[in-house]
């Protein structure tokens, strides 16, 4: 029995009537009219992946178990279902719009590149994205920042690197080859910010697996302005809010959230979130065998993502295979964080992103017979609440389903789902800091 895929991401324009979802290797877009319902505009195709999967061969496509054998079925009330062959190394991460929004960026794994997408939904749905520039790098691409100005991004890779790439001119050298990184760090890196200070002054803000926050300046990112310490486990997630550009948020691995003001270089606050998140921790939690303790107790979490609503002081951020979604209140003059509301889904959480008045997550619902695609949560003021907004939902849902119909690539067995958690493997363990 198919299913339709998980969409892995989902971003909205700043208009909020567009919504550009990553598929597997594929793009999605859909356009919501007057009335609330949805139509898919467009659609692009990372063809690159494709071919890798084709050129697997016929094993690609079953799943394996721990005694070799093909996974057929789903075991019931897993949490976790092992992936096709095929399906690794295929996905589309980091979708981003430019600052016009008339160009989509985003990280092909297929051949660890950068793809440059123009928008034109004036055009059929096959040719509203067209790719114009594809940059691929000798290490996968992990984040990517576009410049204020738009004319240049920053990549950061896994092998602990950032180079910048013009956005839409084709680059005169290849990254790692011919032309030297901007900055780097000695492990792999796993966010990268562009930001400004209040000066007008440039800065990189990066992170990595080492627990490290870097401030380096832009473009002599040679000179270092500043570390920020704190962070105990690695780095998974850095957010600078609308409402707030001297603060940065930062969660990972460690059981805390933090704010820091980046331009003077101190922690404003931290928020321990252990207490609240372990009610809903399951057996997906437990440590592996081989790094579990005598006990067999060991809950390992991380978070993989943090972001603010545009128009309020609120974050959110979400742990790793779990269900719920946990909003905290900014106090905008001291940086205190305090619990505003938990927000129970019906799946697990896959990816976040930030609207106007509050959050957009897609689900893993790979159970609910092709619904619960994505959520969005708003922020009522005159409730001083957040709420499901179930229209977005439903209206979604169909168009999805309408759409994807035949859609060779979002259909899938149960077996060929693409990777939906990892963050969790960037914990380093005793024997990996000898």
């Amino acid at each position: 029995m198919t299913l339709l895929h998980p969409l892995q991401s989902v971003i909205l324009n700043a208009t909020e009537n567009l919504l550009f979802a990553a598929v597997k290797n594929e793009v999605l877009v859909f356009m919501s009219s007057d009335d609330g319902k949805y139509s898919l505009v467009g659609r692009w195709v990372d063809d690159v992946a494709n071919k890798k999967v084709l050129n697997a061969g016929p094993g690609a496509k079953k799943a394996k178990i721990n005694d070799g054998k093909p996974q057929e079925k789903a075991q019931e009330g897993k949490l976790h279902v092992e992936t096709a062959e095929g399906s690794h190394g295929v996905q589309i991460r980091n979708l981003t719009l430019s600052p016009d929004e008339t160009k989509l960026v985003l990280c092909a794994d297929s051949d660890k590149s950068v793809v440059v997408l123009n928008i034109d939904l004036q055009k059929n749905v096959a040719q509203s994205l067209t790719c114009i520039k594809r940059q691929t790098f000798p290490k996968r691409p992990n984040s990517i920042a576009i410049l204020a100005d738009a004319q240049a991004i920053v990549v950061a890779d896994k092998f602990g690197d950032v180079f910048e790439i013009p956005l839409t001119e084709e680059s005169t050298s290849k990254p790692g080859e011919d032309s030297q990184p901007l900055l780097g760090h000695v492990s792999m890196l796993t966010d990268v910010l562009f930001c400004e200070d209040s000066n007008g002054r440039k800065y990189l803000i990066t992170s990595d697996r080492d627990e490290h926050v870097k401030i380096s300046h832009y473009p002599q990112t040679f000179i270092v302005d500043k570390w920020l310490f704190g962070h105990q486990e690695f780095v998974a997630s850095l957010h600078i809010p609308s409402w707030k550009s001297s603060w940065l948020f930062s969660a990972g691995g460690d059981s805390c959230i933090f704010c820091w003001d980046w331009q003077q270089g101190t922690k404003l606050s931290s928020f321990d979130y252990a207490h609240l998140i372990k009610p809903y921790l399951t057996d997906a939690h437990f440590a592996t065998a081989r790094f579990q303790n005598e006990n067999k107790d060991l809950i390992e979490c991380a978070v993989p993502k943090v972001t603010t609503c545009r128009n309020f002081p609120f974050m959110a951020f979400f742990v790793e295979s779990t269900t719920v979604l946990v909003i905290l209140q900014v106090c905008q003059n001291t940086g205190n964080l305090s619990l505003k509301q938990i927000i129970e889904l019906r799946y697990n959480i896959i990816s976040l992103s930030q609207t106007s008045n509050g959050f957009i997550v897609t689900l893993d619902n790979r159970q609910s017979e092709n619904k619960y695609f994505v959520q969005l949560i708003d922020y009522v003021k005159e409730h001083d609440t957040f709420e499901l907004d179930e229209q977005f939902t439903e209206s979604l849902d169909n168009a999805i389903n309408q759409s994807l119909t035949d859609d060779t690539i979002a259909n899938v067995e149960i077996t060929e789902v693409a990777p939906l958690y990892g963050v969790i493997n960037l914990k380093k363990h005793g024997e990996q800091y000898s």
